[in-house]
This record gives structure tokens, sequence and C-alpha cells, in this order.
């Protein structure tokens, strides 16, 4: 029982990543199609608004994904906890406060590495609004997730 409503929370929390994502990206996209001063989004105004709205769908992803790895149960030899220290990294950079609890240790390794995908998934999302260093430390937990799952 338990398995399966983990099961379900991951899909739901896959399907909004991706509806946050597309619906983001639509929404960045009618910032770049004006073509007068008189329309919504133009000038430096816009671009602000479009700023503030690529870095709150951010901070959402790495909060979600940050949450994910701190619930999986398994220490994948310590590629789970360095991946969640280079979301940290991350965080600082952008001004994003992360965290999650614990899990508690009755995971199934399958619902564990559910778990890094459905990390990995999100980050891999958030990666495109980055740059700099924060787009350095994401790029990194990606790497360390992927590391993470090939153990066994």
């Amino acid at each position: 029982m338990k398995q399966a409503i983990m099961k379900r929370l991951i899909v739901i929390g896959a399907v909004l990543s991706l509806s946050l994502a597309i619906g983001g990206s639509a929404f960045a996209q009618g910032f770049g199609n004006s073509e007068g001063p008189s329309e919504p989004g133009t000038g430096a105004q816009g671009r602000q608004h479009q700023t503030k709205q690529v870095a709150a769908a951010t901070s959402g992803l790495l909060t979600r994904a940050y949450a994910a790895l701190a619930q999986a149960d398994h220490d994948y030899q310590g590629h789970r906890a360095r991946a969640m220290h280079q979301i940290e990294m991350a965080a600082k950079v952008l001004g994003v406060n992360v965290q999650g609890t614990q899990g508690n240790g009755e995971e199934q390794q399958g619902e564990s590495d559910g778990q890094l995908h459905s990390a990995q998934g999100l980050l891999q999302q958030a990666v495109a609004g980055l740059e700099g260093r924060a787009k350095f430390h994401i790029e990194r937990a990606i790497e360390q997730i992927g590391v993470a799952l090939s153990v066994k």
C-alpha cells in the first residue's frame, strides 16, 4: 500500500513538474513576441517580470528535487549527499532556501531509485533556465545522481 502511494506521488510530482515547465516556457515566450511599446511585457519591466517568473519556477524545481533526494533512504556511496550539496550551493547562489526531511529507512531500493530519477528530471528542467555558478552546481548534481543510480 505504501509503495503504491509513493509511486503515485512520484508520478504526480513528475506530471506537475512537466506542466510547470511547459507552462513557464509558453509564458516566457509570450514576452519575446511583442511588436510595440504598448503591449504588455515590453521593455525593462517585461524582462524583469520574465526573470522573476523564471527564477520562481527554477527555485520550485530545485526545492522539489532537493526534497526528493532527502526522502531517498539509501546512501548510494555518498553520491546522493553530494548531489544534495551541489543543489544547496546553487540555491545559495540564487538566494533560495532548500530543505527536506530525511527518509525513515523503510523504503525499498526501487522506490528510492524512483525518487532519484524524479530529482534528476527536475534538475534537468531547472538547468535550462540557469547560467553561471548556479548552472555549474546543478550540472554537477545531475552527474552525481547519475553515478548514484549506477551504484548497486
